[in-house]
């Protein structure tokens, strides 16, 4: 009885796929960084150099033990906190395949569900960073499936049955 239960579930529920978000997590809290800091430093540099390489002149309303103490520890930790609440967005964005249904987040990351006989076509979506491929349904909307997803490829092989040969992503 315990096995028939477990079979029962294991075809009721096909999977479970969540995003990498401490790897998102760290990759944008190091690039938020640094693009704050070039421009910052480059500002300094080109006032001081326009100051005739003057210091007094260039910085003299600076507090220079309060700006470094910005730059060392406030830039990033800033940078930690905006890619933390970035990065929980990503991990929101799961993928579950459970009763003949998909469900995830749509482009508003508001929730969707799509029945898999529904499913019209995966196309390629890539806009200011974000790299997904979207799940397109005759019916009930979109959900997007983040590249950074685990285990995407045996997700997209669950996805395979239900669409013809011309609607299939280009990988």
């Amino acid at each position: 009885m315990g096995s028939q239960l477990k079979l029962y579930a294991k075809m009721k529920k096909i999977g479970h796929y969540p995003v990498k978000w401490k790897k998102q997590f760290k990759s944008l809290a190091i690039y938020m960084t640094i693009v704050i800091y070039v421009p910052v430093l480059f500002f300094m540099a080109f006032h001081f150099i326009s100051m005739g390489f003057d210091y007094e002149k260039a910085f003299e309303k600076l507090n220079l033990p309060g700006f470094l103490a910005f730059i060392i520890i406030g830039v990033p930790l800033i940078s930690l906190m905006i890619a933390f609440l970035v990065s929980q967005c990503f991990r929101i964005a799961k993928i579950t395949i459970s009763d003949g249904k998909i469900t995830g987040r749509n482009y508003w990351m508001l929730k969707n569900t799509i029945p898999l006989s529904d499913i019209t076509e995966l196309t390629n979506f890539s806009s200011n960073g974000i790299d997904a491929i979207v799940v397109n349904s005759k019916n009930h909307g979109k959900v997007y499936i983040s590249e950074h997803t685990e285990r995407l490829g045996e997700l997209l092989g669950h996805l395979e049955p239900y669409l013809t040969n011309e609607k299939k992503p280009k990988a």
